[in-house]
């Protein structure tokens, strides 16, 4: 593990630290990322944390609908958004593998993310704000974390996050945020150099309505080999890059 960031992150796995780190950027963005015994428990924070949900929830449980998610049943002290995970447990909406993997999907983004907004930070000369917040088992407990569903390794964790990013980087994305929704600019020129079905699917989803993260899902793809297959169309000036709001809540059936 070559950053400092990581090394830092690295730590609380030697002290067995339990309780929260928030991690914030020079533009104000912030992550929370729990921790039991120095195991990774969750992260939250950053950007479009309801899209993340919706790609999701649309995978591992198409059955849920929004009478389970009334905000009621939001409880937990310090987590925003964890307690999506205990409604799903709760109701019986999808399989405990499922949630685990979801669990892991959002660390893996969140540390994604992270790592780039350091990358962004450096033309500025810049370093993340870490801190940290002792919190009891009992606590966490209470709150609502299930601390044995998924106690993530956290150096393996941070190992596979440096690695994605190291691709990325590797492939000259290191300004484009896979939390970036791409949108056809030039719809002529485009539809005389590529195939009717290309175009058409390209009409069809490159709508600026929808991230990077939200085709992969769409498309069944990774992030990576999504982004890899739209490039060359960004640097030929037939789509662009835009950022774009967070949903204003879950989209699922009342």
């Amino acid at each position: 593990m070559s950053s400092q960031l990581i090394k830092d992150l690295a730590s609380f796995k030697e002290e067995k630290f339990t309780g929260v780190v928030t991690i914030t950027s020079l533009r104000n963005r912030q992550w929370k990322v729990y921790f039991y015994l120095g195991m990774l428990l969750w992260v939250e924070g950053g950007s479009h944390t309801f899209r993340f949900w919706q790609r999701h929830f649309q995978a591992i449980c198409s059955e849920a609908t929004m009478k389970y998610f009334d905000q009621n049943n939001i409880y937990s002290q310090y987590s925003c958004d964890y307690h999506f995970i205990e409604i799903l447990l709760k109701n019986q909406l999808a399989r405990r593998e499922s949630i685990t993997s979801l669990i892991e999907q959002r660390v893996r983004e969140s540390f994604f993310d992270i790592l780039q907004e350091k990358y962004v930070q450096q033309e500025h000369r810049a370093s993340l704000k870490i801190s940290s917040q002792n919190i009891s088992a009992h606590v966490l407990l209470k709150s609502g974390f299930h601390l044995s569903l998924s106690s993530l390794e956290t150096l393996d964790v941070l190992s596979t996050a440096e690695k994605d990013w190291g691709i990325w980087l590797g492939k000259g994305l290191a300004s484009c945020s896979p939390n970036r929704a791409p949108v056809l600019k030039d719809y002529e020129e485009l539809k005389a150099q590529v195939p009717s079905i290309i175009f058409q699917n390209m009409v069809r989803l490159l709508d600026g309505e929808h991230t990077l993260r939200d085709l992969a899902i769409k498309m069944n793809k990774s992030v990576f080999e999504v982004t890899c297959g739209l490039i060359p169309y960004f640097f030929k000036g037939y789509i662009k890059l835009v950022e774009i709001p967070d949903l204003p809540g879950l989209l699922i059936p009342t």
